[in-house]
């Protein structure tokens, strides 16, 4: 009697299904208490819930299996486990927790006993890091500038612009015009015009990159660097007609590229005024001429302005000369992109200031388009990192206050006083771009061609020899100490456009030489090449 008692007992547990573990893909959960049996309101769940087949519920004796031994509800924590597996089973207190590891995140030990685990997900841990460090995707690439923190220095800087603008106008009613300033708007005429000639444009970059495409399938960021690998080749005029006609087709290009491609036409819309308010003001002093403007720099002359800053002037344009000088040396800025120039930096041990990057965003951002060109810092000195980010500061609050103008011809006004003490034979005079002559000339001993146009931004440095500098003017290796390196992304864009341009001046070579009578076959365009190397 007492055998078939303890029989009835065990068929009166519940079989749970041995299979559910975690190697078949199931959590584990707690074993019910064994005075819980199934019922109607809390049937046995079947195969279809479970996703496995429960095993048979016949007594062990009738299927050749030595029956287990009855647990109780403490002994059911952890002895789930050893059914399949055939391990011992281990006490709670002496037991290995889970490994839990997830596809996006790292293994981790889990406070969960395995007995304890439940059917459900875990609540997962909030393991995304912080939108800060989740910017730094490559840590040696930079992010480029953020335009939201930009927005006030842009619209600051465009409205130095348009009062530029109105000065130069008043200036023109001065000397004789009555008639009021003639503001130029495009007609629908003109903008006809625009398209037809933008079309045009269109198909002579397919024609010559041997492309068949349709207008919804063309990528505006190529066919804006093939036209600005035609710039160096154009007049003024014919530039600005052919920028305006490109803008107008590239507007009708169904791209989300359409905006990037117009703000690198318009990266050089401000340019022009490289020299500053360096021109007569109040009749104190007189311009410099284009002729006397020296385009290199010596270093014994560079070194001693530097020296004679520290002693001679109290002026505030003392110290921003200072910067001015070291900075505009060691980074080929022009003088007015000062004012539109950001930092970006990052820890890392490798470099004693960690990564540092500058910005130099384009003039023409104010209607949401820009571009910009980067120049990475990171292996600069202490004194000449510092003495850079002092004129990015200096440039920025100029701006912001509306001073930039002023300050920039206060510099160019002292600058001009110290060379005449200094340098009183020279036939040509120092300016401020006279730093940017000589930082080209230094990197062309160091850098490729490419890479120099990218930290420039320049198309070609050989178009106008005159106007940059050459290599056999280039400072001693020993003595150019800080020395920046290019982004590969923006040099990549450049090489592009620098094979367009090669293409280009071959083809003309070619055309001339045949009108001087030479034999085409016999040209191999080393006249043009060796200006380059």
């Amino acid at each position: 009697m007492a055998e078939d008692g303890e029989q009835a007992r065990r068929q009166a547990q519940p079989q749970w299904p041995r299979e559910l573990t975690l190697e078949a893909g199931f959590a584990v959960r707690r074993t019910p208490p064994v005075d819980h049996l199934p019922s109607e309101a809390h049937p046995r769940p079947d195969a279809s819930r479970t996703g496995k087949h429960f095993p048979s519920t016949r007594p062990a004796r009738e299927l050749g299996r030595r029956p287990e031994p009855a647990r109780s509800r403490e002994e059911g924590d952890g002895a789930v486990e050893s059914l399949e597996s055939g391990r011992s089973w281990i006490p709670d207190e002496d037991r290995e927790h889970l490994e839990i590891e997830d596809d996006v995140m790292e293994s981790y030990r889990s406070t969960i006993p395995a007995a304890d685990a439940l059917l459900e997900a875990p609540e997962p841990e909030d393991f995304l890091p912080s939108p800060e460090q989740m910017l730094a995707i490559n840590p040696d690439k930079p992010n480029g500038p953020d335009y939201g923190e930009l927005r006030s220095l842009i619209d600051a800087n465009h409205a130095l612009t348009e009062k530029s603008r109105e000065k130069r106008r008043a200036a023109q009613d001065r000397e004789g015009d009555d008639a009021a300033p003639k503001v130029k708007i495009a007609t629908a005429e003109t903008q006809r015009e625009y398209l037809s000639r933008g079309l045009g444009l269109l198909k002579r970059y397919m024609r010559e990159s041997d492309l068949q495409l349709s207008l919804e399938d063309t990528d505006p960021q190529q066919f804006a660097s093939w036209l600005l690998g035609l710039k160096p080749f154009l007049s003024r005029s014919t530039w600005r007609l052919y920028r305006a006609s490109a803008i107008a087709i590239v507007q009708a290009i169904p791209s989300i590229y359409r905006d990037s491609a117009i703000a690198m036409l318009n990266a050089d819309l401000k340019i022009g005024n490289d020299e500053g308010q360096s021109g007569k003001r109040n009749g104190e002093e007189e311009e410099v001429r284009a002729a006397r403007r020296a385009k290199r720099i010596d270093h014994q002359h560079f070194q001693q302005l530097r020296k004679i800053l520290l002693v001679t002037s109290r002026s505030p344009a003392q110290a921003w000369l200072r910067d001015w000088l070291r900075a505009g040396i060691h980074t080929g800025l022009r003088p007015v992109e000062w004012s539109l120039t950001t930092f970006e930096r990052r820890p890392d041990r490798r470099f004693p200031n960690g990564r540092v990057w500058l910005h130099v965003v384009s003039a023409k951002a104010t209607d949401g388009r820009a571009t910009h060109r980067t120049l990475d810092l990171s292996n600069f000195s202490t004194e000449a990192l510092e003495a850079v980010e002092r004129m990015v500061n200096q440039s920025r609050e100029w701006v912001l206050a509306g001073t930039w103008s002023q300050r920039q011809y206060d510099v160019s006004k002292l600058l001009r006083k110290l060379c005449k003490t200094l340098f009183p034979r020279m036939k040509k005079q120092y300016t401020l771009y006279s730093l940017r002559h000589q930082f080209i000339a230094n990197m062309k001993t160091i850098y490729t061609r490419e890479e120099v146009a990218a930290m420039v931004g320049h198309i070609s440095l050989e178009t106008q020899v005159e106007h940059y500098g050459k290599r056999r003017l280039a400072w001693d290796s020993r003595l150019i100490t800080e020395v920046p390196m290019p982004v590969e992304e923006q040099v990549a864009q450049i090489k592009k456009r620098l094979e367009l341009f090669d293409l280009r001046k071959i083809d003309r070579a070619t055309k001339e030489a045949a009108k001087r009578g030479v034999d085409p076959d016999d040209f191999d365009g080393e006249d043009f090449s060796a200006g380059r190397r």
